[in-house]
């Protein structure tokens, strides 16, 4: 469950989030319409964490917010950013495969077998196997979506996406 209480969230002097309070259940789906600039991206970004508060708390499946450490959370939210550049190289196996560092022990640790074979089940799921050696950069617009969508994809099946404006290309 994502259950917000109170968020007040500024950009500048700005309150773009006032007293906002909602539950969201495990399997419900929601989604958040708005004129542009009406808070719909300051509000996932405060629900992932990248945001900071003026008021309010965040739980994530019971726990703060501010009391998960960064693996933590990526274990449970998977965010998909409204854009996404693409400034080092690197196939599309290995940027699917750095979904998975929240569940690897160190800095310098390697995937596992259990991580290959979770990135090659999801590669084949958002259909991208066939992209799987080549260069990001190298990639369409709507092939790097599917890059991304399958790297938090990856995170687990259970986990909560934030997603904004991604449904199109779904």
């Amino acid at each position: 469950m994502i259950d917000t209480e109170g968020l007040i969230v500024k950009r500048g002097r700005r309150i773009v989030l006032d007293n906002l309070s909602f539950r969201i259940e495990k399997g419900q789906v929601l989604g958040i319409l708005g004129a542009n600039g009406s808070g719909k991206t300051t509000l996932l970004q405060a629900i992932s964490g990248s945001m900071t508060l003026e008021a309010g708390t965040i739980r994530i499946g019971g726990d703060r917010l501010t009391k998960l450490s960064y693996k933590q959370r990526a274990r449970r939210l998977a965010v998909l950013s409204q854009e996404s550049s693409v400034s080092f190289h690197s196939t599309v196996e290995e940027a699917v495969m750095l979904g998975r560092y929240a569940y690897w022990s160190g800095l310098f640790s390697r995937e596992s077998l259990e991580d290959k074979q979770i990135v090659k089940e999801v590669m084949e799921e958002t259909n991208i196997s066939h992209l799987a050696k080549r260069s990001l950069i190298a990639l369409s617009g709507g092939e790097k979506q599917r890059v991304w969508l399958a790297r938090a994809w990856r995170n687990n099946r259970t986990a909560y996406y934030l997603m904004n404006q991604q449904i199109i290309w779904i």
